[in-house]
């Protein structure tokens, strides 16, 4: 343990010279901390305790501000983690906790303001957040055990939100436009599957998942696509079993709205795609294995589907 705390002191040391600031606290057994910080006025914080945990840190702008923290603070069950966080340029903010085992957090920001909060207590959960552009705020929350998030924002002033309190969870949201939100919660026994791309300005994607095994999308496709500007997507998902798409593009303005399910119905199926401007398209879907399919092209269409 001395020889990885030199480790952290030795790299952290030259970049005092330029008004950097790192703490390193270890108090396990067998950690490693790396901090290099070749900017200015960066500040740098790494505490960790338990066995065999590894904190990976490179900050190369100025005034920017990391904390990783792996260490429960009771001296059990925080071990085996790994953080990684790279920090370019200038503004950003990333804080990473992982007070359980075997979990891994990659945190890459680049450009300016961007702000990365990553929390998971739970074990075997990963989180990766990516934000290229500025002005980016990314949460991230795993309570329950082998979830996985993967964030990546390449426009400006996005917001995503990720919170998945249960196990098996999988989520991958992808905004590269300026100004989008995502807000996308997984709760519930767990085993859920979301993906969201938005690749315009000012799209609004929100989806609620609850029960087990309800998919928007999957690891390889989005379930929520958004290529055009100012479009709303909400997709509230309970019972089990359940899927939905959402396709929207060509035009600016359009709604989609799908919920299935509640708490006991399952096997609902529901897409809907719109291809212009102003749409708007609704499905409520009760009961068990109800299929719903909406496709509107053009501008100023309306479409109600409700199924019990």
């Amino acid at each position: 343990m001395l020889g990885a705390s030199a480790l952290a002191m030795a790299v952290a040391a030259p970049a005092l010279a330029q008004s950097n600031q790192s703490t390193a606290t270890q108090t396990g057994t067998n950690g490693a901390i790396t901090v290099t910080q070749s900017g200015s006025d960066g500040t740098s914080t790494v505490t960790q305790g338990g066995n065999l945990n590894r904190a990976t840190l490179n900050q190369s702008g100025s005034l920017n501000r990391s904390t990783i923290t792996q260490d429960n603070g009771v001296g059990s069950s925080d071990d085996n983690n790994t953080a990684t966080v790279t920090q370019s340029g200038s503004e950003n903010v990333s804080v990473v906790s992982q007070t359980n085992d075997f979990s891994t957090t990659t945190v890459v920001q680049a450009n300016d303001s961007n702000d990365s909060d990553v929390s998971q207590s739970g074990d075997l959960d990963l989180a990766s957040v990516t934000q290229t552009g500025s002005d980016n705020e990314s949460d991230v929350v795993q309570v329950g055990n082998i979830n996985t998030a993967r964030i990546a924002q390449g426009g400006d002033g996005n917001t995503s939100t990720m919170t998945q309190t249960s196990g098996l969870n999988e989520a991958i949201v992808t905004q590269n436009g300026n100004e989008n939100t995502s807000l996308a919660t997984q709760e519930g026994v767990g085993a859920n599957t979301l993906n969201v791309l938005q690749e315009g300005d000012e799209n609004l994607s929100d989806i609620v998942q609850g029960g087990a095994g309800n998919g928007v999308g999957t690891t390889a496709s989005a379930g929520v696509i958004q290529l055009s500007n100012e479009n709303t997507a909400t997709i509230r998902q309970a019972g089990g079993l359940h899927t939905a798409f959402v396709e929207q593009k060509g035009g600016d303005l359009n709604t989609a709205s799908i919920n299935q399910g509640a708490n006991s119905s399952t096997d609902h199926d529901a897409q809907v795609r719109q291809d212009g401007t102003d749409n708007d398209a609704t499905v409520n879907q009760r009961g068990f294995n109800q299929l719903a399919d909406v496709r509107q092209g053009g501008d100023g269409n309306s479409a109600d589907v409700a199924q019990g």
